[in-house]
């Protein structure tokens, strides 16, 4: 899961020219078809960040089932994951359209286990840098990236989720 945490997020549409799940850092190019559409492919070295850091966003139809309650904005929320966002990788197939959230010192997101390369959020504290594992694009810790580029900041790590300031 990766969800808006504020309102100031730069929401790009783009259509998914590869898979990859929610999550993953994408980087955007004229989809070629002669309407000026975005294409979005995975970040693969750190030059393809040289725009800013934005994030892979789909929202599938069982997602209208996720009951968020608690404050808006902050980490007291709880999420159902029977289904939707929470209750799984979200994959994006190549072709689907989607929207890529981004917004560099602005934008806050937050993210689940689901949507970060490590199996568990116990080292995702406040102030930890994060950077990119490649497999799939992926936001890391610094010891499991291997694309050498900062692209978020731990703001807070409620267990569950954990919010981030994109950088």
């Amino acid at each position: 899961m990766i969800h808006p945490a504020s309102d100031k997020v730069v929401a790009l549409s783009c259509v998914a020219t590869e898979a990859m799940v929610q999550g993953s850092l994408v980087l955007f190019a004229d989809l070629g078809d002669g309407t000026g559409r975005l294409k979005a492919t995975k970040v693969t070295a750190s030059g393809d960040l040289t725009n800013g850091a934005f994030f892979a966003y789909f929202i599938t139809p069982d997602s209208e089932d996720v009951e968020f309650t608690g404050a808006p904005e902050t980490t007291t929320f709880t999420l159902n994951t029977d289904t939707g966002v929470g209750g799984g990788t979200q994959t994006i197939a190549s072709g689907s359209a989607m929207v890529a959230l981004g917004g560099a010192g602005v934008a806050l997101l937050r993210v689940d286990v689901n949507s970060v390369f490590e199996s568990v959020l116990t080292g995702y504290t406040g102030g930890v840098s994060l950077k990119v594992e490649s497999t799939d694009s992926l936001m890391a810790l610094d010891a499991n990236d291997d694309i050498d580029s900062v692209v978020a900041m731990v703001v807070a790590n409620d267990g569950q989720s954990v919010v981030v300031l994109v950088v």
